[in-house]
């Protein structure tokens, strides 16, 4: 961010609801990717943002797709970091399959916040070994309601037949996009299209 704005661009980094500050609903349809859609379109009409380029993260990844295709006149390009087209995750193969066990884990209310609660947080903490900011992913994880805020993203966005569900034609991407997954990620499919 420092060196965006360094750079002369404007950066804004907003936290997906129930994550950081925001607001944490209890109703998980609350959580639904339109809604975050709909944050995000909200956010950039608040700070008078008519057209800007979205780089997204992981989930954010998934978020960013949303304006491109409901609102293209909003959004100069795209930069896909972890997860790529969303299109490409039925089809991506066993390997990354295996990587998305955590998906399922998440759909498991209750289940889930204590298995990565249990023992101060020790699943949750060797799930972010190499999170730069682990400590403090799990600070703001203790939080009341913050861990089922994080896992209702997952539960209203991602249910588990989407991932061995038989592909779903989604139209390309309006361009330019960037996509970028690191040899370990464990997001959806590298594919970008």
């Amino acid at each position: 961010m420092a060196a965006l704005n360094a750079a002369g661009y404007g950066a804004i980094a907003p936290d997906l609801r129930g994550f950081g500050g925001s607001g944490r609903p209890a109703d998980t349809a609350a959580y639904a990717p339109d809604r975050s859609v709909a944050d995000l379109l909200e956010l950039l009409d608040r700070l008078g943002i008519e057209r800007a380029h979205l780089v997204g993260h992981a989930w954010g990844s998934a978020v960013v797709q949303g304006p491109a295709r409901t609102a293209p006149e909003r959004v100069a390009g795209l930069s896909l970091l972890s997860v790529g087209h969303l299109g490409g995750l039925p089809s991506a193969g066993w390997e990354q399959r295996e990587r998305s066990w955590y998906v399922l884990l998440f759909q498991l209310a209750g289940l889930a916040e204590e298995w990565l609660s249990h023992d101060d947080f020790g699943n949750l903490r060797e799930m972010l070994a190499e999170h730069p900011d682990a400590a403090e992913v799990v600070r703001r994880m203790r939080e009341p309601g913050a861990l089922t805020a994080a896992l209702a993203v997952y539960r209203a966005g991602l249910p588990p037949e989407a991932l061995f569900s038989p592909p779903v034609p989604l139209p390309p991407l309006p361009g330019p996009v960037l996509g970028k997954c690191g040899a370990r990620a464990t997001g959806s499919s590298p594919d970008s299209r």
